[in-house]
């Protein structure tokens, strides 16, 4: 029961964090198609023997994509890390403003003896802000595609505001990722200190 419990716990963060993602980014695809392209293309997927399961397994890889432009993006540019300083700064040992960064080798001494505590307050609260950040990355990048499309072809007023819409309510997921992320570096410190306390 126990590696069941572990396998489910698997495959949902899975399809959380990567497959809505790329099924977001597949719907818009498919949208664009028929809006630019009257749907000719995704007709002629529909003819493919078992174009579902390929859909699916191409929602899954553009969920990784998306995940890896946003670690590029976001994270390589040390962006993100500037963005948590200005937003959600903590305080270093000479009472300065920093970037918190979840210390992941001292989770993982803190809740060695203490898994339960783990699944129960920090996992789940994890991958909330993994699914958050990647959601937030497939909007991004839904909105620019569409964008791009619409430069190439032409623009649509209507669809040109949803678009811009969709890109900034990714960046407000964005942020909501990082506020999520905060809240789990806290939970984990509050956690850390009450263990050493006892």
């Amino acid at each position: 029961m126990t590696e069941l419990s572990k396998i489910f716990s698997h495959l949902s963060r899975d399809l959380f964090i990567y497959f809505l993602t790329g099924f977001i980014v597949v719907i818009d695809l498919v949208y664009l198609d028929y809006l630019f392209n009257s749907a000719i293309t995704f007709q002629h997927v529909k003819t493919i023997p078992y174009w579902t399961i390929g859909m699916t397994i191409i929602a899954f890889t553009i969920g990784h994509l998306v995940f890896a432009l946003m670690y590029f993006v976001f994270e390589c540019s040390k962006f993100e890390s500037w963005l948590k300083k200005k937003l959600f700064p903590i305080k270093d040992s000479n009472d300065n403003p920093i970037a918190f960064v979840i210390d992941f080798e001292n989770e993982i001494t803190t809740f060695l003896n203490k898994k339960d505590l783990h699944e129960q307050f920090i996992e789940r609260h994890t991958q909330l802000y993994l699914m958050r950040w990647n959601f937030a990355g497939g909007m991004i990048f839904s909105g620019l595609t569409n964008i791009i499309f619409q430069i190439y072809f032409h623009f649509i007023f209507v669809f040109t505001v949803v678009s811009i819409l969709l890109i900034l309510l990714g960046f407000l997921v964005y942020i909501l990722s990082l506020r999520t992320e905060k809240d789990c570096f806290d939970r984990i410190t509050k956690i850390a200190d009450s263990i050493k306390q006892t």
